[in-house]
């Protein structure tokens, strides 16, 4: 596709475990997830997987219905979750009017909306100046067309549609990066600065189980991979029955897409299947 900066891609025929793929992974999925609602955790990313890939990463919302789809599940399973790299209050802003229910993790799980109430992990207090400072630095580089996303605990370079910026993006993160000792997460034709925190999206599914026996994670970037361990562990020590599912899309990283179990064909793959579960529910 013109525009597109060459992903990591994956060979369908080559790199796929046995997972089920399209609407046979919609269908396994839906009946999995109300099974045993009681004891199912249900946790997905924001981007790329509720929402499409947008040029412009501040104009991303959930499809239609989904927000919505969240909330009755919500009601129904032990553990709603919505874990991403976005800040807290863009994610609640996409999701508004989603049930109290839904947990919300941003930043990867530094910022919480937890039962009604909104916890921010102490522990990127010491890096706040630097963060700061590292945003600034950034800026006075004047990038041509990047679109720097403020997290407000971290940055990210955008480069979507300017594939021809993302060389001098990565050697302009990277030297900053070092020079204020963060940490740096790629993404798809983005890259984030960050704190070098112990704190990811498998950290923080591990903290929002709390003893359930059955456990999903949808997730469709290289930061979903954590998640992925996370549930690795799960099933490893606790004997916990898990399902790692991708959204599928042109620039999904190779490791994740060989880990899922099962693969949806993109967020309105998602949407149905959530609709399913729902439907199923209540039948």
């Amino acid at each position: 596709m013109e525009g597109r900066e060459a992903p990591q891609q994956y060979d369908p025929s080559g790199q796929r475990g046995s997972g089920q793929v399209g609407q046979k992974a919609e269908e396994m999925l839906a009946q999995w997830l109300i099974e045993d609602p009681p004891d199912t955790a249900l946790f997905l990313d924001f981007d790329g997987t509720m929402s499409e890939i947008v040029p412009n990463p501040a104009s991303a919302q959930p499809l239609p219905g989904i927000p919505a789809l969240l909330g009755r599940l919500a009601a129904r399973l032990a553990v709603v979750g919505v874990v991403s790299g976005r800040s807290l209050s863009f994610l609640q802003e996409r999701l508004d009017g989603v049930s109290g229910n839904v947990i919300f993790a941003g930043s990867y799980g530094l910022e919480l909306s937890l039962a009604g109430k909104i916890l921010a992990d102490p522990i990127i207090t010491p890096w706040e100046n630097k963060i700061r400072q590292a945003h600034e630095d950034v800026a006075r580089e004047k990038l041509s067309n990047v679109f720097v996303e403020d997290k407000g605990v971290g940055f990210a370079l955008h480069w979507r549609g300017h594939p021809e910026e993302s060389v001098r993006a990565k050697k302009v993160a990277t030297r900053i990066a070092a020079a204020y000792g963060l940490e740096l997460q790629p993404g798809k034709m983005a890259i984030e600065l960050r704190a070098p925190v112990s704190i990811d999206k498998g950290s923080t599914v591990l903290k929002l189980v709390t003893g359930q026996s059955r456990v999903c994670y949808v997730g469709d970037d290289e930061g979903d991979l954590r998640a992925y361990d996370a549930l690795d562990t799960l099933a490893s020590l606790h004997n916990t029955i898990v399902q790692k599912v991708a959204v599928d899309s042109p620039e999904i990283p190779v490791e994740l897409y060989s880990r899922a179990d099962l693969l949806l064909e993109g967020p309105a793959s998602l949407a149905r299947t959530l609709a399913m579960a729902v439907d199923i529910t209540l039948s």
